[in-house]
């Protein structure tokens, strides 16, 4: 098995299709750009994914969207319309992130005090296709930057009360025309 990571854009709007045993396969090609010397070439993968991945990827994907897409390499064979054998690339998608924007993290609204609602998605939360990483039963929402006062969550029950202004850096100050080296705590 030859696990893979594709980096790219959606090269045409992914098609839906059933299977023979009454499921759905989504089936899309990914682009990604090769660059050597002053040439950029594009490379192809076509890529499958099933059930609510494979939904997922069919309601959000669209021709030119960026994404990364995880999953297992296989090479088929096959024999061409000119009775040539041939090997084939193909991906079976088992994660995917879109890059250029994510449905579910654009997708889940917040409650009034800056916490996440979990969305009950399980197959597709966070995009890679696990279970998004949840403290309490929802996402804390910090703004990137790390909780001030040593206390990791607010302890009044009301969220960030900054209103998205960072937190002031923890810089010493350093008087002007030192002639040494700058002093270190």
């Amino acid at each position: 098995m030859i696990e893979s990571m594709v980096y790219g854009r959606l090269a045409q709007d992914p098609t839906v299709r059933q299977t023979a045993n009454g499921g759905q396969m989504t089936t899309f090609d990914v682009a990604s750009n090769r660059e050597y010397g002053d040439k950029t070439e594009a490379d192809y993968m076509r890529c499958l994914a099933f059930g609510k991945l494979g939904e997922y990827v069919a309601k959000y994907g669209a021709k030119g969207k960026s994404l990364i897409v995880f999953g297992e390499e296989q090479h088929p064979k096959y024999v061409d319309k000119n009775g040539n054998r041939q090997t084939g690339n193909q991906l079976i998608v088992s994660k995917v992130k879109f890059t250029s924007w994510d449905p579910v993290e654009n997708e889940n609204p917040q409650n009034g005090n800056g916490q996440q609602q979990p969305t009950g998605r399980a197959q597709a939360s966070g995009g890679y296709g696990g279970q998004r990483q949840q403290v309490g039963g929802y996402s804390q929402n910090n703004n990137g930057y790390a909780p001030r006062g040593g206390y990791s969550q607010q302890q009044n029950g009301y969220g960030n009360q900054n209103y998205g202004q960072p937190a002031a850096p923890d810089f010493m100050d350093v008087p002007g025309g030192m002639d040494e080296e700058i002093p270190f705590n």
